[in-house]
């Protein structure tokens, strides 16, 4: 083949496009099925397992406390919940969730 003799058969910008939209359809299908495969119930359990371990740290007002050290997430109030007591709305700003650090 000599350098001025044009290329035989020449790839058109339309296959290109055509590919990519057949890929993109492929890949959408494919996580489709992969999804409809899943175990829901094994989903379920996984995001209540981290709900869980999210307990360990937090506490969110309206839930219960035993003998822990609470610090406003919103403002940095701190207060020691003296026993088993329902955990209320921080008295400085209003905030909710309160980070947790147990006391030996």
């Amino acid at each position: 083949m000599k350098p001025s003799e044009p290329m035989e058969r020449q790839v058109t910008p339309s296959f290109w496009s055509e590919l990519v939209d057949e890929l993109l359809f492929l890949e959408v299908k494919t996580a489709r099925w992969i999804l409809s495969a899943a175990d829901p119930t094994n989903i379920e359990m996984r995001r209540l397992q981290s709900c869980f371990e999210l307990t360990d740290t937090i506490r969110q007002a309206r839930e219960t406390a035993d003998h822990e050290q609470l610090q406003c997430v919103g403002c940095g109030y701190e207060y020691f919940a003296r026993g088993i007591i329902t955990v209320q709305p921080c008295h400085h700003c209003g905030g909710e969730f309160f980070s947790v650090s147990t006391t030996h």
